[in-house]
Formats: structure tokens, sequence, C-alpha cells
């Protein structure tokens, strides 16, 4: 967003023999650049997001915005124009969109420059500011079984809530997921009898009836 400041100078005459004042108004020249509303704006976006998506800034929520004293036009521009291609720039008002396929499992943020400028100052001594984008992970892997497969033995006659699996030989997952999109539970599907039982940490042990 781009905000203009309306700048001007005022020239005062007097002329003491003839008791006369009039004034002269000048217009400043562009002599300021551009300057940004903060120093870094942070966005986020979920990786599900569709091409044409705009971004949501989280701080400060205004988004991108920079104004001129000059009252000067400027533009938007990246500092380095091939970074981050997924996310395009709008030059003229600042706002961010999304131009490409995300995946937060392979890429799981963004950062960039941008600057804003006003053709006055042969492209030098422009203002900078950093632009960082967050992706939000979606649930979008399923867990996956490792060290498989599992074999374990166990004795006749042991008690109830005895442990198969010992210690260091829990079933495990892996999953490319984070957050709340990650834990997974585990649950056995058939062809226990109803004689064992597994944990969240993937431990299994007996169910059985002790007075059977």
């Amino acid at each position: 967003m781009r905000i203009g400041l309306t700048h001007h100078r005022f020239i005062l005459f007097f002329i003491t023999l003839g008791f006369c004042i009039f004034f002269r108004q000048v217009s400043s020249q562009d002599n300021q650049p551009p300057t940004f509303s903060d120093t870094q704006y942070i966005f986020s976006v979920s990786e599900d997001a569709s091409i044409g998506t705009i971004l949501t800034a989280t701080n400060p929520t205004t988004g991108i915005m920079a104004s001129d004293i000059d009252d000067t036009n400027f533009t938007f521009q990246k500092v380095d124009s091939s970074s981050s291609p997924e996310i395009t720039l709008n030059q003229s008002t600042g706002v961010l969109t999304v131009d490409a396929a995300l995946d937060r499992e392979t890429i799981g943020s963004y950062s960039f420059d941008i600057t804003a400028d006003d053709g006055q100052r042969g492209g030098k001594f422009l203002p900078t500011v950093t632009v960082q984008i967050v992706v939000l992970d979606v649930n979008d892997h399923a867990p996956q079984f490792v060290n498989t497969p599992y074999a374990y033995t166990i004795e006749e006659g042991v008690s109830n809530n005895h442990q198969v699996n010992p210690s260091g030989c829990e079933i495990s997952v892996t999953d490319e997921d984070i957050g709340n999109n990650q834990p997974s539970v585990f649950s056995i599907v058939s062809g226990d009898d109803g004689k064992f039982a597994i944990d969240h940490n993937g431990i299994i042990t007996t169910t059985l009836d002790d007075s059977a």
C-alpha cells in the first residue's frame, strides 16, 4: 500500500518601501526516498493454498505499506527478482499472492528483501525491508512404519498386562507433518483374538483374563 504526503515550501518576500507582502509557492524537489511503515513484515499461508491466494500478514496486520513525503509515485520490487518464485509481489500495491503450488515439507518458509523505488535515485540508496513468509502445515502425509516387519515371541502362561515387545523394540512410525497433524494412534486391526493391546507409544501388552 502506498501513502502520499503533500509537501510544499513557501518563500516570503518583504518590500519595505511599498509595504507590499506577497507569497510565492514553490513545489519541493523530490529529494526524499520512500519509507516503509515497519522494519519487517511477516506473513503466513497454508501449504494447500490455491494459486492467486492473497497472503495474510501477521505482523503488522496492515501488510506492506510505504509512504513518500514528496508525494511521488513509487513501485515495490524484490531486490532479487528470481527469489521465491512461488510468491508474486504486486509492484503497485505491495500485495503478495501465491503463484505456484506450495509444499511445507519441501520449503517451510520464504524470506526475501523488497524495495520501494520512486525512480529518482537511479536504483541507488533505496529503502529495503525484509519479508518473511511461514508456510502452514496441513495433514497431507500418512504415517509410515519403520523397521518393519515386527516379530516378537512370548511364553505361554504369562500374566495379564505383560509387555510383549521389550523396551527399545516398540512399534514406531514417522510422519512428515508437524504439530497437531503428526501424532499417530496405534490400533490392532485383527488377528489378536482380543488378547493383546497397543498403546500410543507402540508398546504391546497382553490383555488376558486372569480368571480363565
